[in-house]
């Protein structure tokens, strides 16, 4: 993988997006540069600076907990030391489940402080899965919360034990535990789709998670006056938290799972929000549930990464951000952390119909390459490839793996190179363009998914007898999964209970969208020939339930609002949210466009419980019944407040004998 293409080959063209990106600056202009000098720490060291300098300072948010930089350091050394009590301070492997939010922050900050490895998990993910990472990576201890609790311990199988962080000993000491930690030792291992059928674990120093952090503070220029959002779980890793906590920014955690994008346009805005941050995806469903009108002026910064970014997300980004917001779209792996960004501001003209994955950052030296691995040079597509100081030291208990991935460079000992498994094409500007994946792995909604994982978890059910899963776009930028599956003869199969076996075992942005039932598998001498796959059109002929078309108004609406979302032609009352492919981003741009249409404050919730149009239609009424006596009330009330004692009396008395309410007294 040698280049006799000169070094500084990028220099013309980062000028021009350096332009852009000068003005990536909060108001304040209190940002301090990340120096490269001080990679030779661990994070827990850098985290303590931001404390001693901003000690009062909010460091995170949540609806109803604030913690300052101070509170947060006390409490992440109570889990430390409670940790090291129980197991001492050699590094070993430490699980937390936790719910998205200041308790996850507080244990991932913990096990790092105790010198440990931290695993986040997901606590949505199957029991199936959870009990796999926590096999595969000998963890020896598991750290939750109190909603979490029965989860890690069922996940534990009284294998290790479990600490509960909220219901820690008084006793435990505050202070700093003081374990010497190399920045070279193992900071965290995160789980991720493995194309074998089975999570791999993906290791990371301390001093690779500076490096990141360092990038992407020092390129957004993120400051102690910046209030960031954090819409994933840490089990995507920690590298958006630490941006925000070693630079002594606030973290504005927001769970999009429980919350409809609406409520997070109002979160963005009341809390002054400066940088957003997400997949492409999701960028896409929340400017979607915002108002026409709506302008989010607080964010100066977009950044966005993990898929395609098309000319349509920037006119959003355009149409509803300040004249001043930048937008950043980035190319990244859990593996190389970010490789290259493209700066976008109001006058940048998108060259292709989809944006740039952009250009190198600092320390890293991208490559496209040949089979062999040879450096194909600039305008040939080929395999993705970096040479870097900062990659990842490989896959946790998987030296097959790692070696099969990684390599030494033979005139550089001291770098690393990483194919990456994707399909690229440097520009003759330097300019990368990511063309999707070299093999079948995809990104969906942000997640690497290998289509290999979920095929073997479908083939486990005793009804499948063959199956494949590739990507689908559904009338839409989103890419969805689409699984053929070939029943056993004689039996019976059906699309509800093919996602309900789904449902235990992966999470749920690996389960198809849409389920396509075939006699058999195409294929062209003995081999899958995916190019006769049938187009998933027809997913409601896959459905258990049989047709039935809306009867009232509120259901013609419902089934309106779910044809467009599902990008589904003819949805019937009967049918069920999830049987149609719905999943968690689908319900929240649902439940706006519901809230929105309906004029009701429901939460996400109503659609769990409430998943069908039918059943949905009820609700709505319900609440619409709800709100009209509720107003009803209010109105009586005013006009009571009008009139003399005597006649308000009388008239209270004939509306309480009408209604046969009696609190309109009030």
């Amino acid at each position: 993988m040698n280049s006799n293409r000169p070094a500084n080959r990028f220099a013309s063209v980062i000028a021009s997006q350096q332009s852009i990106r000068n003005k990536c600056i909060h108001p304040t202009g209190t940002f301090v540069e990340f120096r490269k000098e001080d990679l030779d720490q661990s994070v827990p060291e850098r985290f303590e600076k931001m404390v001693g300098q901003f000690p009062d300072r909010l460091a995170v948010k949540v609806k109803d907990c604030a913690l300052t930089y101070r509170e947060l350091s006390k409490v992440a050394n109570k889990v430390a030391n409670s940790i090291i009590e129980k197991r001492g301070v050699a590094s070993e492997p430490v699980i937390f489940i936790c719910d998205h939010g200041p308790s996850s922050i507080i244990a991932y900050l913990g096990i790092l402080k105790a010198g440990k490895i931290s695993i986040a998990v997901d606590s949505s993910f199957p029991m199936q899965r959870l009990s796999f990472i926590a096999s595969d990576s000998q963890a020896e201890i598991i750290l939750t919360d109190s909603k979490n609790y029965t989860r890690a311990q069922d996940m534990a199988k009284a294998k290790q034990p479990v600490i509960n962080i909220e219901t820690l000993e008084q006793t435990v000491a505050e202070d700093e535990p003081g374990v010497r930690i190399s920045s070279a030792a193992v900071a965290e291992i995160r789980y991720s789709s493995g194309s074998t059928g089975t999570p791999k674990g993906i290791v990371r120093s301390h001093k690779r998670i500076l490096y990141s952090a360092m990038q992407r503070i020092n390129i957004a220029h993120i400051c102690s006056d910046d209030r960031l959002v954090i819409l994933r779980n840490l089990s995507a890793g920690g590298k958006d938290i630490f941006r925000g906590l070693l630079s002594g920014a606030a973290v504005f955690p927001f769970d999009i799972r429980q919350n409809n994008f609406a409520r997070l346009a109002d979160w963005v805005d009341h809390e002054g929000i400066t940088h957003y941050a997400s997949v492409p995806s999701t960028f896409r469903y929340f400017t979607r549930a915002l108002h026409a009108t709506t302008k989010l002026s607080s964010v100066r910064l977009i950044e966005l990464g993990g898929e395609s970014l098309s000319k349509r997300d920037v006119d959003a980004y355009k149409h509803h951000f300040s004249e001043d917001c930048i937008l950043m779209h980035k190319y990244s792996s859990g593996e190389t952390g970010n490789l290259t960004y493209y700066f976008v501001d109001r006058q940048t003209t998108i060259p292709g119909p989809v944006v740039p994955a952009g250009y190198p950052v600092e320390g890293k030296e991208v490559f496209i390459i040949a089979e062999d691995g040879t450096d194909i040079g600039l305008d040939c597509i080929g395999e993705i490839a970096v040479k870097s100081n900062y990659l990842s030291s490989g896959y946790w208990r998987n030296s097959e793996l790692t070696n099969s991935k990684f390599s030494f460079d033979s005139e550089e000992q001291d770098k690393k190179s990483y194919r990456t498994g994707d399909l690229g094409r440097i520009m003759a500007d330097g300019c990368l363009l990511y063309l999707g994946r070299k093999d079948l792995e995809m990104k969906i909604r942000g997640y690497r998914v290998a289509p290999a994982e979920i095929e073997a978890v479908m083939l486990e059910h005793p009804n499948v007898l063959d199956v494949v899963v590739t990507g689908w776009n559904r009338g839409s930028d989103d890419k969805d999964l689409v699984a053929y599956v070939v029943p056993l003869p004689q039996s019976v199969l059906t699309n509800a209970n093919l996602r309900e076996f789904l449902r235990g075992r992966i999470p749920d942005y690996m389960i198809p969208t849409a389920i396509v039932f075939l006699k058999s598998l195409p294929s062209t001498n003995g081999k899958l020939d995916r190019t006769a796959l049938p187009k998933p059109d027809a997913i409601r002929s896959e459905l258990s339930t049989s047709y039935a078309p809306p009867q009232t108004e509120i259901e013609e609406k419902l089934t309106r609002i779910w044809s467009e979302v599902l990008g589904i032609d003819r949805v019937g009352i009967h049918d069920n949210f999830f049987d149609l492919g719905g999943h968690s981003l689908d319900a929240t741009q649902i439940m706006s466009r519901v809230i929105q249409t309906f004029q009701l404050e429901l939460p996400i919730k109503a659609l769990l419980d409430s998943p069908t149009v039918g059943d949905m239609a009820v609700v709505i009424t319900q609440n619409r019944a709800k709100k009209a006596s509720q107003e009803d009330l209010a109105r009586l009330l005013s006009e009571v407040e009008a009139l003399s004692d005597e006649e308000a009396q009388k008239l209270l008395a004939v509306e309480s004998a009408r209604s046969g309410r009696e609190d309109v007294h009030e």
